[in-house]
C-alpha cells in the first residue's frame, strides 16, 4: 500500500493546523537563517489564522532581521489592531523599531515634525528608555523648538543622572536660551561627573573668557566714574561666571562710589564667600592627593584650618569691606548716630587690625580712628575720643585737622576743670589745646582766665593779648583784659 502524498496530508488538516504547522517551519528556517522562507511560511500561516498576534510579532522581527524596518513597524501595527493591548515586551519591541526608524530619518534629513510622531510614539509606548527622549531631544532642537528640548533632556537626566552628555547638552540648550545660571549650573554638574570632559573645559573656558571681557569694560567704566554701567555689566558677568570673586569685588567698588553701602557691603561678603570656596576646594584636593600618596597618619588632621590666608585677593576684600564700613560709620556720623557710627567703625578697624597681623603691613586707616574719635566726642567718651586722635596722628603726624581735633578735647577737659574750680589743671588743658591748634582765640582766652584765677596776671594779659591779635573784636577777650585790669588795682 502507498504512503499518503503530501498534498493529501495537508488537505486533511484543519486551518488551525496548518498555521502552527507553517509557524513551526518557520521557526526552523529562522534558526537556519533562511528567512526569505520564513517569511513564506509566517505569510501563510497569518493566512490560515489572521487573529492570532504572535505571528505578526515573529514576521516583524524577520523584517527587522532583513533591515525591512517599515515592514516590520506596519506587522506590530496589524498586531495591535489584533489585540490593542499586547505584552509590554511586544510594545518595546514596537517603540525600539519606531525610535530606530524616527533617528535614522533625521540622519537623513527628514522633516522634524514627521520624526516627532514617530518618537511620540515610541515614549507612549515606553517611556523608561532614555534614548528616545533624547532622540526626541534632538529632533525637537531641529525644529527650534528649545523649550520642549530642554524638557525632554530633563525626563533623560531624571532616567539617568550619572550621563555628563545630558548635563553637556541641557547646559547648551539654557546657554542658548539666555538662561545663564541654569547652564552654568549644569555646567558644574558635568565637572562633578567627569571635570576633564572636552566640553565641560571648552565651555568654561568660553565662560571665562566672555566673563573676563565684561570685567574689563566694567573697569574701563569705572575710571570713567560710570558707575551704573559698570554695576549693570559686572551683574551680567555674574550670571555668566557667578563664583568669579573678582566681579563682586569691583561691583562692591562701584557700589561704593555711588554711596549704596548695604550694596556694597553685600558683595563684599559674597566675594569672601566664593574666594573661600575655591580655597577650600584646593585645599581639600590637596588632601586627598596626600591621604592617596602618603599613610593617612601622616597626614594632619586639621590641615584644612591650619593655614591662615595671605593671598592678595582676601587682602582686597578685606580692605574694601573696611572702605565701606568706615564710610557707613562718616554717614552716621554725618546724621549724628554717633553709637550706629562707632559700632561700623570698630568693624572697620579690627579688618584693619587682622590685615596688619597677616601682612605685617600698615593697613590702618587714620581715617577710621579720627571718625570714631569724633563719634566718641559727639557720645560725650572724651577720653576715648582722645585715644583714636593720638592714634590717627602716628599714622599721619602733624595733621592740622587732627590736631585740632585733639585741642578740641584738651579744651572740653580745661572747661570741666575750670568749672570746677581746678584752674591749675585747667591751665595746663587750655596749653594743650593751644599747643595743638594756636590759631583758635578763645583757647587763650580761656588759658587767661584760668591765670587770672590763679592770680598769675602776667601770663594773663599776655593770653588776653595773643587772643586779641587773633580776634581783634572778640567780646570776652575785652572783658576778660577788663578784669585783668581791676584786679590789678586791687590790694593784694
Amino acid at each position: 500500500m502507498e504512503a499518503p502524498s503530501t498534498s493529501k496530508n495537508a488537505s486533511d488538516l484543519t486551518p488551525l493546523e496548518a498555521s502552527r504547522l507553517k509557524e513551526e517551519e518557520a521557526d526552523a528556517r529562522i534558526v537556519a537563517h533562511d528567512l526569505d522562507g520564513a517569511l513564506q511560511c509566517l505569510t501563510k500561516a497569518i493566512f490560515l489564522r489572521p487573529e492570532h498576534a504572535q505571528l505578526y510579532a515573529k514576521r516583524a522581527q524577520v523584517y527587522w532581521e532583513l533591515c525591512d524596518v517599515k515592514s516590520a513597524i506596519a506587522n506590530y501595527r496589524k498586531l495591535f489592531a489584533v489585540d490593542p493591548d499586547p505584552p509590554q515586551r511586544i510594545k518595546d519591541q514596537l517603540a525600539a523599531l519606531l525610535d530606530l526608524h524616527a533617528y535614522s530619518l533625521l540622519c537623513l534629513g527628514e522633516s522634524p515634525s514627521i520624526v516627532l510622531g514617530y518618537l511620540n510614539e515610541a515614549i507612549q509606548l515606553n517611556a523608561l528608555d532614555e534614548v528616545y527622549w533624547l532622540h526626541r531631544a534632538v529632533a525637537s532642537i531641529e525644529a527650534g523648538c528649545f523649550e520642549k528640548a530642554v524638557q525632554d533632556v530633563d525626563h533623560c537626566i531624571c532616567l539617568n543622572s550619572r550621563d555628563v552628555e545630558y548635563f553637556v547638552l541641557r547646559a547648551k540648550l539654557h546657554w542658548r536660551l539666555h538662561m545663564q545660571e541654569k547652564a552654568t549650573a549644569d555646567i558644574h554638574k558635568a565637572a562633578l561627573l567627569q571635570p576633564d570632559h572636552p566640553e565641560v573645559l571648552g565651555h568654561e573656558q568660553r565662560l571665562l573668557k566672555e566673563s573676563q571681557a565684561i570685567y574689563e569694560q566694567a573697569r574701563t567704566q569705572l575710571m570713567a566714574h560710570q558707575f551704573k554701567d559698570a554695576i549693570q555689566n559686572l551683574s551680567r558677568a555674574t550670571e555668566i561666571t557667578p563664583e568669579e570673586t573678582k566681579l563682586y569685588l569691583l561691583r562692591a567698588s562701584a557700589y561704593r562710589e555711588l554711596g549704596e553701602y548695604h550694596m556694597a557691603l553685600r558683595d563684599t561678603e559674597k566675594a569672601l564667600s566664593c574666594h573661600q570656596h575655591k580655597k577650600d576646594s584646593i585645599q581639600s584636593e590637596q588632601v586627598s592627593q596626600d591621604n592617596h600618596h602618603k599613610n593617612p597618619a601622616h597626614v594632619p588632621a586639621l590641615r584644612l584650618n591650619s593655614e591662615r590666608d595671605t593671598s592678595s585677593q582676601y587682602r582686597d576684600i578685606i580692605k574694601q569691606r573696611s572702605l565701606i564700613l568706615n564710610d557707613i560709620g562718616a554717614r552716621f556720623l554725618r546724621q549724628n548716630s554717633y553709637q550706629l557710627a562707632v559700632n561700623a567703625m570698630n568693624q572697620a578697624i579690627r579688618s584693619q587690625m587682622e590685615l596688619t597681623e597677616l601682612f605685617r603691613e600698615q593697613f590702618a586707616s587714620p581715617q577710621c580712628f579720627l571718625h570714631r574719635g569724633d563719634a566718641y566726642r559727639g557720645l560725650g567718651n572724651f577720653q576715648a575720643a582722645l585715644a583714636d586722635y593720638h592714634h590717627a596722628l602716628e599714622l599721619l603726624p602733624g595733621d592740622q585737622h587732627i590736631k585740632s581735633r585733639v585741642a578740641l578735647v584738651h579744651y572740653q577737659f580745661g572747661v570741666e576743670l575750670f568749672n570746677r574750680a581746678k584752674f591749675d589743671k585747667a591751665e595746663l588743658e587750655f596749653g594743650q589745646a593751644i599747643e595743638q591748634d594756636s590759631n583758635v582765640s578763645y583757647y587763650y582766652v580761656r588759658r587767661g582766665d584760668a591765670a587770672r584765677y590763679l592770680e598769675k596776671h602776667q601770663t594773663a594779659c599776655e593770653d588776653y593779648q595773643q587772643a586779641l591779635r587773633l580776634n581783634p573784636t572778640d567780646t570776652e577777650t575785652l572783658v576778660g583784659h577788663h578784669h585783668l585790669d581791676v584786679d590789678k588795682t586791687l590790694p593784694t
